[in-house]
């Protein structure tokens, strides 16, 4: 037997997307986290081209499409965040003493002149400021570690942080935190979104995000979906005529499987806009006309919006249901759409990239006296590499 030297082999570059987030810099550009490296792929022409991390790897980023920036945390001990001009991909500014030992979290303002920044374990802290100038306005303790942080495009002095959910972390899945300025002085205040007065536990939020209509809807571990007040946190209930539609649908569902779960419904049922039956909601993102939840089953669920503004309340219907792939399921953990909505990209915890493709408008179509919705959707992704593998 003889022995033979083989050359170990080398490790140029590995691009591995880090799932659950992704963002549209533009209609067709889409940019993902790939190692030390921000990836932005162009859905129509099929390229890449990457923006290299100043450290050993990129926690989290934040695009503001309106003043052309982009920021991102490194990983690490003491953090930098880094703030880059989207078209040149130069380099603007750098924060230094950010956190300790991470930053969970970053996003901008939807005029883009304000960055918030949460920083992880030790600190947890929400970290207001300039964009411009790197200027700290406030700061907010945090209850746990920011999964996501979103401004209230109507109020930036509104900000929505999402928490890691579950009834074992004892902690709200999300809190409200309400900035005030009172000549040159700011202060800030952490309201809860006061599910408790509904029958749902806070720890039990699974997903929470600002709608067009200048409220917050909070999705849940049972599925339920409900509408909270902004810059108070108190729940809508849904309107009578709403919530048995609602409810109804849930009970036909469980009737369909040889269930009756007349008498388990979910916490929260009753002042619920939308039952999907489907499990927790893990995303919930919004279209022109339609709310999009997303969870462990691999499907987007699309409804209507349930206007609250309107009087009276429009009714929440189901439109379509989209699967990810044929085979088995991925956990949804993010979904964003294109500016112009004809496209979105969604990842799973599979660390799967799929883009899905609007081919036209959903609308209601008679049938027979009867409305049925039609597709008018498409994905792709199974087959294409969109992971940078």
């Amino acid at each position: 037997c003889v022995a033979t030297m083989v050359s170990p082999l080398e490790v140029h570059n590995v691009f591995g997307v880090v799932p659950g987030q992704a963002e549209y810099t533009s209609n067709f550009t889409v940019v993902t986290i790939a190692g030390n490296a921000l990836r932005f792929y162009d859905t129509k022409d099929k390229t890449s081209r990457f923006l290299w991390g100043a450290g050993s790897g990129i926690s989290c980023f934040a695009v503001s499409r309106s003043a052309r920036l982009l920021a991102y945390a490194t990983k690490g001990l003491n953090p930098t965040v880094h703030v880059h001009e989207l078209g040149s991909m130069e380099r603007v500014r750098a924060l230094e003493g950010t956190a300790q030992a991470g930053v969970s979290a970053l996003a901008f303002s939807r005029d883009g002149k304000l960055l918030a920044i949460a920083s992880a374990v030790p600190d947890l802290v929400l970290s207001v400021r300039e964009a411009c100038t790197g200027e700290v306005i406030i700061e907010s303790a945090l209850e746990s570690e920011a999964t996501a942080i979103s401004f209230n495009p109507f109020n930036a002095f509104e900000i929505l942080v999402n928490h890691p959910s579950g009834l074992s972390s004892g902690a709200p899945g999300a809190t409200l935190h309400v900035v005030d300025k009172i000549h040159l002085t700011y202060s800030i205040e952490t309201k809860p979104l006061a599910v408790g007065a509904v029958g749902v536990n806070p720890s039990s939020i699974t997903a929470a995000a600002w709608s067009p209509e200048n409220t917050i809807y909070v999705g849940t571990d049972a599925g339920a979906l409900l509408v909270v007040r902004s810059g108070t946190g108190e729940v809508f209930d849904a309107p009578r005529e709403v919530n048995e539609v609602a409810v109804n649908g849930l009970i036909t569902m469980a009737e369909v499987m040889g269930e009756d779960i007349r008498g388990m419904m979910p916490a929260g049922a009753r002042s619920a806009w939308i039952l999907t039956g489907s499990g927790p909601i893990h995303v919930i993102s919004f279209t022109k006309d339609h709310v999009v939840l997303a969870g462990a089953d691999g499907a987007l669920h699309m409804y209507t919006q349930a206007a609250v503004s309107n009087k009276p309340s429009t009714v929440a219907l189901h439109v379509r249901t989209v699967p990810l792939t044929d085979g088995e399921f991925e956990e949804v953990l993010g979904v964003a759409w294109s500016p112009t909505f004809h496209q979105a990209v969604i990842t799973t915890a599979e660390c799967g990239v799929y883009v899905l493709q609007c081919l036209g408008q959903i609308a209601p179509i008679e049938v027979n006296g009867s409305v049925s919705r039609e597709s008018s959707f498409n994905h792709h992704g199974a087959g294409e590499d969109l992971t940078g593998g």
